[in-house]
């Protein structure tokens, strides 16, 4: 099997019809499920396009889950797995994971739990920064996990993997106190980007299945996430383009990114007046 389970995509899709956010002449809003979904947002004065292409669309996240689920049940029948979904950008997909799973499941031979844990490694927008677990591993009831040595495998579940800071921490740092023997790394997409030879390698050793490859872009939405900074007292704050979009995920128009933090930090009932369906609590 390859690594990827679909096609590299080499440049960002224009097709309105496949990603209906994507500006369209004067229309300002999309309409979608008795919600509107703005296409622009006002900055100083003038209308910017939020987003700047298509990146995966809906049936492809979803051929994405139900091949990320075969792989894992073909590779591991018999077994009884530990699966760690890292909270919060991998939770839409692991959601589609694991209901492909949970009918394979019932063809036996498999038993499966399902985990979380949060992990820290970003500020506001995309800069990187030391982890730091916010939430511990914790089971599906609610209790923190410490001995994971009854699994036969522990495999993480990912929503992208960019710089590969992250897994290489939870993999050679963090799972090393619990036991852990086996351990795999799915991933929904990458980025092309360069990474370390080690933290390369490890990655290589640990990841059996990508959905896809994707360009070097800020993508947004289905877990993928604008973090926004001074919107609120809550810890954690507010996301943008967390949710489902109408059409998959998209890539943000970069251009108007500092702007739109300004924004955030002068006018914050601005943004979340205009861009309210697209905020999501973290």
């Amino acid at each position: 099997m390859s690594l990827y389970l679909l096609p590299e995509l080499p440049e960002k899709s224009l097709d309105k019809e496949i990603f209906p956010l994507l500006p369209d002449g004067h229309e300002e809003t999309f309409d979608f499920h008795g919600h509107s979904y703005p296409r622009f947002v006002n900055i100083s004065g003038q209308s910017a396009p939020l987003f700047s292409g298509g990146i995966v669309s809906a049936l492809e996240i979803e051929q994405i889950a139900e091949g990320v689920s075969r792989a894992i049940f073909d590779r591991h029948r018999g077994k009884s797995l530990l699966i760690i979904v890292v909270l919060e950008g991998a939770r839409p997909f692991a959601h589609l994971v694991e209901k492909h799973l949970r009918c394979m499941e019932k063809e036996g031979a498999l038993r499966i739990q399902f985990s979380t844990v949060r992990v820290s490694s970003y500020k506001s927008g995309s800069t990187a920064v030391e982890h730091e677990v916010v939430v511990p591993l914790t089971d599906q009831v609610g209790e923190r996990m410490h001995d994971l040595s009854c699994y036969d495998a522990v495999i993480i579940l990912d929503d992208l993997i960019d710089s590969g800071a992250t897994i290489h921490w939870l993999v050679s740092s963090y799972l090393l106190s619990f036991g852990v023997l086996e351990k795999e790394a799915y991933f929904m997409l990458e980025k092309r980007v360069q990474r370390p030879t080690q933290t390369r390698q490890e990655i290589d050793c640990i990841t059996p299945l990508i959905g896809k490859i994707v360009p070097d872009e800020w993508v947004v939405g289905f877990g993928l996430d604008l973090a926004l900074p001074d919107l609120t007292p809550k810890k954690g704050g507010l996301h943008l383009f967390r949710g489902m979009l109408p059409g998959g995920i998209y890539a943000f128009n970069e251009r108007i990114e500092k702007e739109l933090f300004q924004i955030c930090k002068e006018d914050p009932q601005n943004i979340q007046e205009q861009l309210g369906v697209y905020l999501s609590e973290s």
